[in-house]
């Protein structure tokens, strides 16, 4: 048995973690990618998944970092609240090895994940969204060899797709991305 205490003694510095955010938790993300680069198993698992549920997990990465968070309990009312960036830690079971900071939506208190509430995706202003799919676009003219008139027709179908607005900015993203991704062309998907 070791004598020295630092040995035996759970460390309480959080100023050294990987993560940089002075947690003493795991650098996981609340879409489950390691954020440190501590971790060797990370992101949504796929395998299994149909062409739409892969389609749809690509569009929520696509605008995760760009969509504002809005609590999902709040907008099964029909409320927009935007959740807090995630900084908070809710309490811990003794027993969990890893937690990850959560959003908060700040009117109610609820905690993201799985504590209160969880997080959706909000709709973003036309000139934004439209910025976003020309990256995709763009992405897709190189991955995927789309000729210019395919592009077009992606535009146009997003285009009217958000000027519609009974459609989410993340289920447009999903419907591009089957298009793209689905055998034969671009306008073989959306022939009726």
């Amino acid at each position: 048995m070791s004598t020295n205490p630092s040995a035996t003694a759970p460390s309480t510095d959080t100023s050294t973690t990987e993560s940089g955010s002075g947690s003493p938790y795991a650098g996981r993300n609340w879409w489950g990618e390691d954020v440190d680069g501590t971790d060797d198993q990370t992101g949504h698992d796929t395998t299994g998944a149909t062409a739409s549920e892969q389609a749809a997990w690509k569009a929520h990465r696509l605008l995760a970092n760009s969509a504002p968070a809005l609590c999902g309990l709040a907008r099964k009312d029909g409320i927009d609240i935007e959740l807090t960036a995630p900084d908070a830690y809710p309490p811990a079971d003794p027993v969990a090895s890893q937690l990850t900071a959560v959003r908060v939506n700040e009117e109610t208190g609820a905690l993201a994940g799985g504590f209160g509430t969880w997080v959706e995706l909000g709709d973003q202003p036309r000139d934004t969204f439209m910025e976003i799919v020309e990256a995709c676009l763009d992405l897709w003219r190189a991955r995927e060899s789309l000729r210019d008139r395919e592009c077009d027709r992606l535009r146009e179908q997003a285009r009217q797709q958000k000027a519609a607005q009974d459609t989410s900015d993340v289920d447009i993203i999903a419907d591009l991305t089957l298009a793209v991704t689905s055998p034969g062309s671009v306008e073989d998907y959306y022939e009726d």
